[in-house]
């Protein structure tokens, strides 16, 4: 099965969904209302209109293996947050 482009307003409705989006060699996920794209080497928190303007013209693709149960328990992660602030 081929994978869909998406635009990068497609990719951002999916992120605040919860899915996880792969392009331009990084991962983005959706962590507390911010947009993070997690390289080899590098690490961005965006907000959604930085990530908007950085990669309007990149193609993004859903991540099949980050949309698991396992990769993303929401639950787990407000746990964590919530010990850190």
């Amino acid at each position: 099965m081929k994978k869909k482009n998406l635009s990068a307003k497609e990719a951002l409705s999916f992120l605040l969904a919860g899915y996880v989006v792969e392009g331009e060699g990084r991962t983005f996920l959706n962590r507390q209302g911010k947009v993070v794209a997690q390289g080899r080497q590098d690490r961005l928190v965006l907000d959604r209109y930085r990530f908007l303007e950085l990669f309007a013209d990149s193609a993004f693709q859903l991540s099949e293996e980050g949309n698991s149960e396992e990769l993303c328990d929401a639950r787990k992660d407000e746990e964590y947050y919530s010990f850190r602030q």
